[in-house]
């Protein structure tokens, strides 16, 4: 599998080096979810839109054929960070931006990432000898769960952040931040039984999103004005 560099740092966001369980440390490529991670706070799946094949990737001394994992692939984050420091920064050859994550024949996982000066290698333990992803699928949305949906951009997420450290007096963020969502319905009676009301929800409605931080000395309301996609 090729991991794009980008793909990789964004889900190492919901990583805690800090942590004490194992599975916070690392982040998982997935053969069929992308590479995932989570904290135990915050869970993400990210996916390359269009991956490289295999065969693209440049051949590595050292480094026996490989073939898709099987199954999820830990990787530590400071195994990361080393790798992600081995990729090519700037150069015409997109695919050395991109870790490559394998199996060979005998079971050994592989990371691999090259500038085409300095490759790194990592050996990543099977994960019966390392951390093993939580499962996930019990959290993440369901498809046929009704949803309402409004796109918030990232930087005033970073200032709510900051709000609510200020308003907490505690940097790192650990206490909550309430969002309230405004559901837009429609209420309709059927012309064949009018006694009866169909509740739906209104289409194409933009809604500011409500938050407010209680702290200890302060409180803070506010609002997301609506942010189109």
């Amino acid at each position: 599998m090729i991991i794009s560099r980008q793909a990789l740092k964004a889900a190492a966001v919901a990583c805690d080096p800090s942590e004490s369980r194992y599975f916070a440390r690392s982040v998982f490529v997935t053969p069929a979810d992308g590479v995932q991670a989570t904290d135990g706070h915050i869970a993400v799946k990210v996916s390359d839109r269009s991956p490289f094949p295999d065969t693209d990737f440049p051949t590595v001394d050292g480094v026996p054929e490989l073939q898709a994992p099987a199954c999820n692939v830990p990787i530590p984050v400071d195994t990361l960070d080393r790798l992600i420091k081995a990729t090519a920064k700037r150069s015409p050859v997109p695919i050395l931006s991109s870790i490559r994550v394998g199996e060979s024949a005998d079971g050994q996982r592989y990371a691999v990432a090259t500038d085409l000066q300095a490759p790194m290698v990592a050996k990543v333990a099977p994960t019966a000898d390392g951390p093993v992803l939580p499962e996930l699928a019990r959290v993440w949305l369901k498809a046929d769960v009704p949803v309402v949906r409004v796109t918030i951009a990232g930087a005033m997420l970073a200032r709510l952040a900051k709000i609510a450290a200020i308003v907490h007096d505690n940097p790192k963020g650990l206490q909550g931040i309430t969002l309230s969502i405004p559901i837009p319905i429609v209420i309709d009676s059927p012309d064949e039984r009018p006694e009866v009301d169909r509740v739906r929800l209104a289409a194409g409605c933009d809604t500011a999103i409500g938050f407010k931080v209680n702290g200890s000395e302060v409180t803070a309301d506010g609002v997301f004005m609506p942010c189109r996609e």
